[in-house]
């Protein structure tokens, strides 16, 4: 088994798993926050997590019930970073098999409950598959995009932004072009169901930034192939602003719609 915990160096997001002999543990539950660093790497035996950011630590003493724990010790601001961080961290340890995800999205006949599994990745992890397990991912990427266009009208306007901040992720990170492309295709049609403007504003910024000529080749035609959807968007942008393959699609556009 291939562990996803291999992948994902955790001290950049403020998690450490090492055994530390200090401690100091005196605190109450409605203190400010005491610093603790005696725990284990064991999840499996009542493990203590420590985060540091901004000299700020916080713990979580009990792995099932550490929302209640680590709320009850800080009235800090970065409580919901930290959030993110533990999150990120449970899942993997949880998770284990890297590979575990892209199957069950590739064995999932549901569309609503494949579009699901796919956002329950967190991001960290999607970065993962876009860098390392890139051609792999392209197939389940396919599989996310068919089920977002059948899909998505049943779901609530504010989750073309979901939909938005996940692609955008994989746009930036991705080297493979077809990746980017179907990220922005996806945006597209979220914000066109959805009616939401903000990201209509997101696919635009991005469209603009398309440079690379296979990217863009890649882009185009799959503009193309959802023309209706980009006739709906493409008078946002002037075509000069745009990349000459992608500016066919615009001209298209202009004289058939």
């Amino acid at each position: 088994m291939d562990s996803i915990l291999n992948h994902i160096d955790f001290s950049e997001y403020g998690i450490t798993t090492e055994e530390v002999i200090e401690s100091d543990d005196n605190h109450q539950s409605n203190d400010p926050y005491i610093t603790v660093y005696h725990y284990k790497e064991n999840v499996a035996y009542g493990t203590i997590f420590v985060w540091e950011t901004n000299d700020t630590i916080f713990e979580v003493l009990d792995w099932e019930t550490s929302d209640n724990v680590f709320k009850s010790h800080t009235n800090n601001n970065n409580l919901d970073e930290f959030r993110r961080s533990f999150n990120l961290y449970r899942y993997c340890m949880m998770l284990g098999d890297i590979w575990k995800p892209l199957r069950e999205i590739l064995e999932e006949q549901d569309g609503n409950q494949l579009v699901e599994l796919f956002h329950n990745i967190p991001n960290q992890v999607l970065v993962i598959y876009t860098n390392e397990l890139a051609l792999e991912f392209l197939t389940v990427l396919r599989r996310y995009s068919e089920s977002i266009k059948k899909h998505v009208n049943n779901y609530r306007y504010d989750f073309a932004e979901v939909v938005g901040e996940k692609m955008e992720e994989l746009y930036l990170y991705s080297s493979l072009p077809e990746i980017k492309m179907h990220s922005l295709i996806n945006i597209m049609v979220a914000a066109n169901h959805l009616n939401r403007f903000s990201v209509m504003d997101q696919f635009d910024r991005l469209l603009k930034q398309v440079s690379n000529d296979e990217e863009a080749r890649l882009v185009a035609k799959g503009l193309q192939s959802e023309i209706l959807e980009y006739s709906l968007l493409y008078k946002r942008i002037t075509k000069s602003e745009l990349h000459p393959a992608i500016q066919k699609v615009w001209e298209q556009c202009e004289i058939e719609i």
